[in-house]
């Protein structure tokens, strides 16, 4: 473990095989694992067989050539034995790289590299005392490069290192000169043929490497696709089922109305009943009021359509807000008539807006209706228009009806489809306020909402009393 721990100063000190990708580096080191982990097995193997063979042979005598070469043979292949049972036994630990095991692990990497490559070369240099062969340079080239990838410049410093030890030390043990030079070709073209290996399989592993990068974003980019693609379906069921909701209850709502209408007009026609002047009145107002609660309830039903399909655009003019409130409460008299509840404008002076006069109009007749519809007979509805300072103009619609919850607030502009019952008995979904809100919005202005159980509801709105975002749209249609 000391040796490891020296290897990997040595590492960190110099720089020595390090992949500065860091989602490269990881790859390269799993894989370099795994193979020398299954190439440890053979090198044992092969090690163990020649120790055994060459020890049993008796050979190991210190008076000739043959003898030394024996002893050489044995040294170097017990000192690949030790060191790759070594690294096998530490490897087969592993599991998984982490932050704090990577450098280890990379420098049992790095000993099982230099070993296979300088012990081959020392085992070829013994070969010298009987035999004109390099094999086991040849064969020890080869192998890292099969063995162990690195970046290519890395190898081919280490393969010039080792080759520069053979050239050195192999004429000093090889005293025929022409197989001294024979070996050097030999030795230039096994390093070349290595070098050639350790960079095909480098780039090769790059382009894999690059394809599956390539491949894990598209996958992840498929995987967020159909995330998507589920919620957004999610979604759009749960909006169908809120739409089918919807109309089922406006076929309803519709429904009750015209046969109100109906029954009056048939009770105005028919001759027999002898009705007074009193009754005649009655009708005719319960007429006029069903027709303007059916009228007001598809305008809301035509505008949210329209909204649904993004076909709603500002139309900005120059409005009185205090002339189109008179015109509200004007046009809603004969409803709040119908439960004897008065309606009190309170404002200081005549203040203009920039705005969609329609959208405007929405607004404040939805509001109205609201609050008549949740007002208890007799009762009075406040409307209130102030500046506050220079930059908003504040729209009050106040109520003491019968209030509510703090989280039937919080629904309020919601998709959340209810049916609501008014104090007499008028029926409603919420839509008109999903068009408040909507509408509001599009003028670049808030709307709050304060309720009290009991005592009544204020639903104040805020509109930028000045908005440049309409100018321009005002000088392209001045009329």
């Amino acid at each position: 473990m000391k040796f490891l721990h020296t290897i990997e100063k040595l590492i960190s000190k110099y720089q020595l095989f390090i992949v500065e990708d860091d989602s490269l580096r990881d790859v390269l080191l799993l894989r370099n694992i795994t193979r020398i982990r299954i190439a440890s097995y053979f090198i044992i193997v092969l090690t163990f067989i020649h120790v055994v063979v060459f020890f049993v042979s008796g050979k190991q005598n210190t008076n000739d050539v043959v003898g030394w070469w024996t002893i050489g043979i044995i040294i170097n292949h017990s000192f690949l034995l030790l060191i790759y049972l070594f690294i096998l036994l530490y490897l087969r630990r592993f599991k998984e790289i982490t932050p704090s095991n990577r450098r280890k692990y990379n420098s049992a990497v790095i000993v099982a590299f230099l070993s296979l490559l300088f012990g081959t070369t020392s085992i070829a240099l013994v070969d010298q005392l009987v035999t004109p062969a390099i094999n086991p340079f040849i064969i020890g080239s080869v192998a890292v490069a099969l063995v162990v990838s690195i970046p290519p410049l890395q190898a081919l410093l280490a393969l010039a290192i080792n080759l520069f030890i053979f050239l050195v030390i192999s004429p000093l043990i090889q005293d025929n000169e022409t197989v001294v030079i024979s070996n050097n070709v030999n030795a230039v073209t096994a390093v070349f043929l290595a070098f050639f290996i350790f960079y095909t399989l480098w780039m090769e592993f790059i382009k894999r490497r690059n394809q599956n990068l390539v491949v894990e974003i598209q996958q992840q980019e498929l995987k967020k696709g159909n995330e998507l693609l589920s919620i957004k379906a999610a979604e759009l069921k749960a909006s169908d089922a809120q739409k089918s909701k919807l109309f089922s209850i406006i076929a309803h709502d519709l429904r009750g109305p015209f046969n109100a209408l109906i029954g009056s007009s048939e009770l105005l026609l028919n001759e027999d009943l002898a009705l007074t002047d009193e009754d005649l009145h009655l009708l005719k107002t319960n007429v006029l009021k069903t027709a303007q609660s059916s009228y007001f309830l598809l305008e809301n039903l035509l505008s949210w359509a329209q909204l649904q399909q993004n076909k709603m655009t500002v139309n900005p003019i120059p409005i009185n807000l205090t002339n189109l409130i008179k015109t509200t409460l004007t046009e809603s008299k004969s409803i709040a008539n119908a439960k004897k509840i008065q309606f009190q404008f309170d404002y200081k002076s005549d203040l203009n807006i920039t705005g969609d006069l329609f959208m405007l109009q929405t607004v404040f007749r939805n509001l109205l209706m609201n609050a008549i519809k949740f007002s208890h007979p007799s009762g009075i509805i406040t409307v209130e228009l102030d500046k506050l300072g220079k930059d908003f103009i504040s729209i009050r619609f106040i109520d003491n009806g019968l209030g509510m919850d703090e989280s039937t607030v919080n629904s309020l502009f919601t998709d959340n489809v209810q049916k609501i019952s008014g104090t007499g008995g008028e029926t409603g979904i919420g839509l008109g306020l999903l068009l408040v809100n909507e509408f509001v919005d599009l003028h670049k202005g808030t709307i709050h909402v304060s309720s009290k159980i009991g005592k009544g509801t204020t639903f104040e709105i805020l509109l930028p009393s000045e908005s440049n975002l309409f100018a321009e749209s005002i000088e392209m249609n001045p009329n």
